[in-house]
């Protein structure tokens, strides 16, 4: 029986609660292992594990790292270097789209992965500029890949899902609330190197996907809005020192170049010096794993973040359904 498939039949027995599935490991809670063989043999998608050599090294490092990641699509991309998250509006003004599509589609010239959430809106407009500039994209999910939520997005679903990367923590069967969304919203800044935000209100999700970001110390680039917009969520980053995008190449040199480079080299050093995670097991149990790999749970909900030389205090909105 291996160790993986365990971790898989937790995360389906548990539909992707990160909690529950962490107690069932460190408890060490007994498992049917014929259970566990009927439910692998089951799978109708493909999946992967927090202790497969291809789960990415960043998300790993981030706040409760996802266990399970089932997914349609090109796995490959999941570990492509230069990921940018864009999140935003779900009801983007004309110049919210405007600048969404000139910008993104300049920074495509280059070779960057969009990571983004599929809802309506900043979201779908930033995969469609990745697959009009034949790049990667990869769209993260807050429910079962069975369980999609936006049937005016399945043409956009389908396109990913052939040329790009679909992701959720969410095994099949489980629904979509609202909750899911701020915790789906972690594995969107982990996945990324920086975040764009060309539009947003302050009201909205987006701003659980900024605090997120902050953590990792991930940067934050906004375009700004109107003076008048009082609700505008790229203007308030902006004054707490988020990074002002008037062009594509405030991104690009975020993105590329030699500082993110020597970055991913420290953290591929840092990873290979680890303990080997399959000799780790070798000599422990299941329930012992967590604690060896140092991911302990921790109460990520603060008032108050300092990352990276600048703040930004919690704006106490609760993320719409379909919103980031």
């Amino acid at each position: 029986m291996e160790v993986r498939d365990i971790l898989i039949y937790l995360s389906i027995k548990y539909k992707g609660d990160f909690e529950k599935i962490y107690s069932a490991i460190i408890t060490k809670e007994e498992v049917d292992y014929n259970k566990v063989d009927e439910v692998i043999s089951s799978l109708k998608h493909n999946a992967i594990t927090i202790i497969d050599d291809n789960y990415p090294d960043l998300l790993k490092q981030t706040y409760k790292p996802p266990i399970v990641l089932y997914y349609y699509g090109d796995i490959d991309i999941i570990n492509n270097r230069r990921k940018l998250g864009v999140i935003g509006t779900r009801h983007p003004s004309e110049y919210g789209s405007d600048v969404t599509q000139s910008i993104l589609n300049d920074v495509l010239k280059e070779d960057i992965t969009i990571v983004s959430g599929l809802a309506i809106g900043i979201d779908s407009l930033s995969h469609q500029c990745a697959l009009k500039n034949n790049k990667k994209t990869i769209a993260v999910l807050a429910n079962g890949l069975d369980s999609y939520y936006l049937d005016n997005n399945i043409n956009l679903f389908n396109s990913i899902k052939e040329k790009g990367l679909i992701l959720t923590e969410y095994p099949m069967g489980v629904k979509l609330n609202k909750d899911n969304f701020k915790v789906r919203n972690r594995i969107i800044a982990g996945l990324s190197k920086a975040i764009f935000v060309p539009e947003a209100n302050k009201k909205s999700g987006t701003s659980i996907t900024i605090k997120y970001a902050l953590e990792m110390d991930r940067e934050i680039m906004c375009v700004p809005s109107s003076i008048f917009n009082k609700e505008s969520l790229t203007n308030f980053l902006l004054k707490q020192g988020a990074k002002i995008v008037l062009n594509s190449e405030d991104i690009l040199e975020e993105i590329v170049g030699d500082i993110w480079d020597e970055s991913d080299e420290i953290v591929s050093e840092m990873v290979e010096q680890a303990p080997n995670v399959y000799e780790i097991l070798g000599e422990m149990s299941i329930g012992d794993l967590f604690y060896e790999l140092d991911f302990h749970p921790k109460d990520f909900e603060c008032e108050y973040s300092t990352v990276g030389g600048w703040a930004i205090q919690s704006l106490e909105a609760e993320p719409h359904v379909g919103d980031k």
